[in-house]
């Protein structure tokens, strides 16, 4: 998640700060090549010209649980776990 997140600063950067057009899909092509680990599945969120944001979730987590990352004027991160205190 870090790690696509320094990936979508280095397009927006590219665009004289705008996010938009900063999708997975443009972060894993060329000139970016964003490569995530095995095993775990990024989707993007909000997209545009002020802010970005992305869900990442590893295969072996338990259902319901991901990170999600996003930045702008504000930004967050945050870890989602359905169910009590140990994601059951």
């Amino acid at each position: 998640m870090r790690n696509l997140a320094a990936t979508a600063t280095a397009c927006s950067a590219d665009a004289d700060g705008s996010y938009t057009g900063c999708t997975v899909a443009v972060l894993q092509a060329p000139p970016y090549d964003f490569v995530g680990t095995d095993g775990v599945t990024c989707t993007g969120g909000t997209i545009d010209a002020d802010s970005w944001g992305a869900t990442c979730r590893h295969g072996l987590l338990p259902v319901g649980q991901s990170a999600s990352f996003s930045t702008g004027r504000y930004w967050r991160c945050q870890l989602h776990s359905h169910g009590d205190a140990h994601g059951r």
